[in-house]
């Protein structure tokens, strides 16, 4: 008989969140929350994700906590934002929250962020 063996995650509770429910909005919104309080680096770009708190929600009381500086609220530029997406991947994770219009981005999300390497000489990747 084969053993099964099963993962269990470490996973550092910080908001006693331990057992109860929550909707994948609140995760989300906890986990931008974590990991903006765990480095200043860190800072989120879209379109309403600021003043408004994000069409769905997800980024509520981010921009009252962070401030103007690491909740940036940007212009309708999925390109815009997607280049600016791109030159921070060189330095830390990005994460793209839809692809709904992503197509409108593709240029540097295929010639920019896939050429990096390459293009730095092996020095990016």
């Amino acid at each position: 008989m084969q053993k099964v063996l099963q993962y269990i995650p470490k996973i550092r509770f910080t908001h006693g969140m331990r057992g109860k429910k929550i909707t994948v909005r609140e995760a989300l919104n906890l986990a931008m929350d974590e990991e903006l309080a765990r480095d200043e680096k860190v800072f989120l770009i879209g379109e309403e994700v600021g003043v408004y708190q994000g069409a769905y929600k997800i980024s509520k009381g981010l921009w009252e906590k962070y401030g103007d500086a690491r909740i940036i609220d940007t212009p309708i530029t999925e390109a815009g934002f997607t280049g600016i997406a791109v030159g921070a991947s060189m330095y830390g994770f990005v994460e793209f929250m839809t692809w709904n219009f992503a197509l409108q981005a593709i240029d540097h999300i295929v010639n920019s962020s896939a050429k990096i390497k390459y293009m730095s000489a092996y020095l990016l990747s």
